[in-house]
């Protein structure tokens, strides 16, 4: 039958070709081969509507039985496996037998490195060969090859995750898929590489070549051309890094038609039948899972993801940006509705790796369906090239992704493609109790509410945080108490070295605090507002009448060594955060511009670390305003201006100390909460200091009357213990306790 059919082909179209085509397709059929049914009765409406010599309705109908034949689901991703074999099998019995007619492969012979004279003369003088029927019959079963697949492949469906329903998602074309499939036999099984140099006669070379595959899929000089094309670096294939081409061994071939190609390593996996066959697949757990349900209803930016991930079109970033990485990665596992998450971090050391990264990691959410995560949490700086490349692979490779990063999203570098942007922020009082209770779990709900309120309202923390912090509190088992809570919630508070700054000892108690009642009285109501100002601004609505500017600021000011900074730290132990004294030094430049950005840095890293702020000295650098002409008090009002502007919009806490009041600027007295006046010390107040400054320390003699040197000395704290101090070493010298002449003379020195 296939000696007639090449008869009657070479005859041209007609009646006679349709018939045998026709009855070519009734054998196939009874033989149970449908693919070769479908083949045939393609081929013969091609005649028909060539020539006009059938019944279109009547053919339609044969050809829809054939189709419905063919319409097999695959079972298994086995079963896929054993057609698409089968299929690369058919593949390489035609380039075989192709190379035999062309008398470039000798059965006969093991290795085949040389071109033989009979190749060469059929080369420079091409004969004109006849049909061949056994090439005739190859070709054809490649051609119902294909037809079966894809049949199979479309009754399918996309819901299993298998090759062909990979190539699927990537809208590779047949000749792409052909190609993939072929590329991908020798790394699954040795026998395929076997069979492969056999054919192209080369028993040293151990991949397959461009030129190799693009005669293996092709059936004409058609489909040779578009899988040269397909193999180019601008394509489809090698944007996503699904098939890469490269140098054999490491040399140089010359030719294009020789460079080697690979395989993407997920795609062997998935062949493999691999549960998790991605190799940028993220790890999700089930604390992660909760952590995004609770951000689906607290963080508006899971709305803003959602959209985003189901818009029409293909590439673009949404760039989330927030402090705690794992609550940006919550708010997009929330959006992606069930779907895997793919992670690349696009700020590791070489530039170019995270850019292959990226091309790798677009073919795999392409390809498996999922959502690419590029993770810049960890700073950009110095790697702003790297996410411009980044960006421009996700348009090449028409894929979107979200970009998650801890800084502010204006000081990313310029990027080609389409950007979007959403933050991610400390959820509010009540949906930070909310997770609380959902991450303690059974307990007394009743009873720890109030707790938990308290627990926000002194270290207000991220969804993750909290879970983090729940774990912690609760390892014991049981109920946490308060300060089980408070513990383990200041253990999550994330203190950043803040720049231009130094972080100040908290070794300072209220007992160590020498004051008169009205400094106490005014201190605890500094207090009173840390701990009750979210519920009285949130819960009580207050904050709708004062939208910002709801920093705890107070102003310590009176003589040097009256306990101001000591006043600060004991403020910070009580707050229970880190105290930071900023060096002021270092924030005033000489250069325009400079003093702001130093202050911007600081005032960035406090709210980031939910730090207090010590601003010692603070007539130096929050002066009054002057109203000169000259370009340097123009500059200076600038500095003092941008620093009302910092103040009115932190939410921080910041304590300015100063010995001369009347030097500060008054709109900066506005805007301070609270003002405490640290009077000089009386003879009372100097007394229990000399007590306070000697109690549980080194060896005291009886002798050392403290009236008398609180009335005889009317000296500050800061001096009192300067003297203790100097006396302590002098007791020392000598191997005695402190006496009073040690005290008597270190206060007459200092």
């Amino acid at each position: 039958m296939e000696e007639a059919a090449l008869s009657l082909r070479a005859a041209g179209p007609g009646e006679g070709l349709f018939n045998h085509l026709v009855a070519m397709a009734h054998l196939a059929a009874e033989m149970g081969r449908p693919d070769l049914a479908a083949l045939n009765l393609r081929a013969a409406s091609g005649v028909a509507r060539d020539a006009g010599v059938a019944d279109a309705e009547a053919l339609r109908a044969m050809e829809e039985s054939a189709s419905a034949a063919l319409a097999v689901p695959f079972e298994s991703f086995r079963d896929e496996m054993e057609v698409l074999q089968e299929q690369v099998r058919r593949m390489l019995r035609l380039a075989a037998r192709r190379r035999v007619l062309e008398g470039s492969l000798h059965p006969d012979l093991r290795f085949e490195y040389e071109v033989t004279g009979q190749e060469f003369d059929r080369f420079v003088r091409p004969a004109a060969g006849g049909p061949d029927v056994e090439l005739f019959s190859l070709e054809r079963d490649v051609l119902a090859g294909r037809i079966a697949i894809e049949a199979r492949a479309a009754a399918t469906g996309g819901e299993k995750m298998t090759l062909l329903s990979v190539a699927r998602r990537l809208a590779l074309s047949p000749i792409e898929r052909d190609l993939l499939v072929a590329a991908l036999m020798p790394a699954l099984d040795e026998g395929f590489l076997r069979a492969y140099m056999r054919v192209w006669g080369d028993y040293v070379k151990r991949e397959p070549d461009v030129g190799f595959l693009c005669r293996l899929v092709a059936l004409n000089a058609e489909e040779e051309r578009l899988a040269r094309v397909a193999l180019e670096d601008d394509s489809r294939l090698a944007l996503l890094r699904l098939l890469t081409t490269h140098e054999p061994d490491g040399g140089r071939s010359g030719s294009p038609v020789r460079r080697a190609v690979s395989v993407a390593a997920w795609l062997v996996r998935l062949a493999l039948g691999h549960d998790r066959p991605a190799r940028h697949a993220l790890e999700v757990g089930e604390t992660s899972r909760r952590i995004a349900r609770l951000a689906a209803k607290v963080h508006d930016a899971t709305g803003r993801c959602t959209a985003f991930l189901e818009r029409q079109g293909a590439e673009g970033l949404l760039v989330i940006s927030g402090d705690d990485r794992e609550d940006l990665l919550a708010v997009v596992l929330a959006a992606a509705g069930g779907r895997p998450l793919f992670a690349v971090n696009v700020c590791a050391a070489a530039e170019d790796l995270p850019v292959e990264a990226v091309r790798e990691a677009a073919g795999e959410v392409i390809g498996l369906g999922g959502v690419l995560v590029l993770d810049a949490t960890r700073g950009t700086e110095g790697h702003e090239a790297t996410l411009a490349k980044a960006a421009q692979a996700l348009v090449e490779a028409h894929c979107r992704a979200v970009l998650l990063t801890s800084e502010d999203p204006e000081r990313l570098p310029a990027m080609d493609a389409p950007v979007e942007v959403a933050r991610v922020g400390t959820p509010v009082p009540k949906d930070q109790v909310a997770a609380w209770e959902a991450m303690l779990g059974a307990g007394d709900k009743a009873g720890r509410s109030q707790v938990l309120g308290e627990v926000a309202a002194r270290y207000p923390l991220g969804l993750a945080a909290i879970a983090r912090a729940a774990a912690i509190a609760t390892r014991g088992g049981g109920d946490a108490s308060m300060e089980d809570l408070l513990d383990a919630a200041r253990s999550q508070m994330a203190v950043r070295s803040i720049r231009l700054s130094h972080r100040v000892p908290l070794v300072f108690t209220w007992e160590d605090l020498v004051l008169p009642d009205e400094v106490l009285v005014a201190l605890n109501e500094v207090v009173t507002y840390y701990r009750y100002r979210e519920h009285v601004f949130d819960t009580w609505g207050f904050g709708r009448k004062l939208p910002y500017g709801r920093a705890l600021s107070a102003l310590f000011h009176g003589p040097s060594g009256t306990g101001k900074t000591m006043a600060a730290s004991v403020l910070a132990s009580e707050f229970r955060v880190p105290l930071f004294q900023v060096n002021l030094a270092s924030i005033v430049s000489k250069y325009v511009g400079e003093t702001e950005k130093n202050l911007s840095i600081v005032f960035d890293d406090a709210a980031r670390s939910r730090a207090m702020l010590l601003f010692d000295e603070a007539d130096s650098l929050f002066a009054r305003r002057t109203s000169g002409g000259s370009a340097l008090d123009r500059y200076s009002n600038l500095e003092v201006n941008f620093l009302l502007q910092r103040m009115e919009a932190f939410n921080g806490l910041v304590v300015l100390t100063t010995n001369q009041e009347s030097a500060i600027d008054s709109a900066f007295k506005r805007r301070i909460k609270f003002k405490v006046h640290f009077p000089a010390p009386d003879a009372a107040h100097r007394e229990k200091m000399w007590r306070s400054m000697l109690r549980g320390v080194g060896d005291v003699s009886r002798d050392v009357n403290y009236a008398a040197l609180a009335a005889r000395f009317d000296i500050a704290g800061g001096v009192i213990k300067n003297a203790v101090i100097r006396a302590a070493f002098q007791a020392a010298e000598e191997g005695v306790p402190i006496a009073m002449r040690h005290l008597a003379r270190a206060a007459v020195r200092e």
